[in-house]
């Protein structure tokens, strides 16, 4: 997820708000586009008053190679910061979510949090220090003071992927044993299989390579596992 955001909302299927979230959620992210697609209508614009500005001046002033070099100015719009949208089962990913991103929806309810994978970090308050909630313009407000000034709302550290692919590995063990248990023997045996394989393998090379005789000496016991020779020994 290089240079993108993810709005991460942390839902409770038995929570009576749990549709109305998902509802609210669904309308932020459509909001969003909305919201980005008037802002790039907007830098548009104001690229394009700036260079018919700049062709008016040129021929004012006559000059034709101005002239020509104002109008081959091309409208490029600045990269942005690509923002996703996402929720989760709190109550399943309840560990996952305490250990990454401090989230306990049993305790605390439903929660949202913003994630920036590639810096490991995410912010979990807004502007004012409270939680995010789950409403479409707290949302969109907080989205983009994190994109104009990372740092007017402190950022948090996440966990690393080794520690997080272990607590997921956790909570899908705690919710599903046997599962995992079946998976888990399923791999084990596969390893088996594939070394012994390769044993096979190596054990046939080697058994080749000692029985073939060295150049220039064969002979019906010439191999260095040959039997024993015969002639005559001083």
């Amino acid at each position: 997820m290089q240079n993108r955001i993810v709005v991460l909302a942390a839902l409770d299927k038995a929570n009576p708000n749990f549709e109305a979230a998902k509802k609210e959620l669904k309308a932020t992210a459509l909001e969003w586009l909305d919201v980005r697609a008037a802002e790039e209508k907007a830098e548009r614009q104001d690229q394009r008053d700036k260079k018919a500005k700049q062709v008016a001046e040129a021929e004012a002033k006559g000059n034709k190679k101005a002239i020509e070099k104002a109008k081959n100015i091309q409208v490029v719009l600045k990269p942005k910061q690509d923002v996703g949208f996402a929720w989760v089962d709190g109550v399943f990913w309840d560990r996952w979510l305490q250990t990454t991103y401090g989230i306990h929806v049993k305790q605390l309810g439903m929660q949202v949090v913003v994630n920036e994978q590639d810096k490991h970090r995410y912010w979990d308050t807004t502007t004012s220090g409270g939680p995010i909630e789950i409403v479409k313009a707290t949302i969109i407000d907080t989205i983009q003071v994190i994109l104009s000034s990372p740092n007017k709302i402190k950022p948090k550290i996440m966990k690393n992927r080794f520690e997080t692919a272990i607590y997921a590995a956790q909570d899908i063990y705690h919710n599903h044993p046997l599962l995992t248990l079946v998976l888990l023997f399923a791999i084990f045996s596969l390893l088996i299989a594939f070394y012994k394989g390769k044993l096979a393998t190596l054990q046939a090379n080697l058994a080749t390579f000692l029985a073939t005789p060295p150049k220039g000496k064969s002979g019906a016991n010439g191999g260095l596992l040959g039997g024993a020779t015969t002639g005559k020994f001083d």
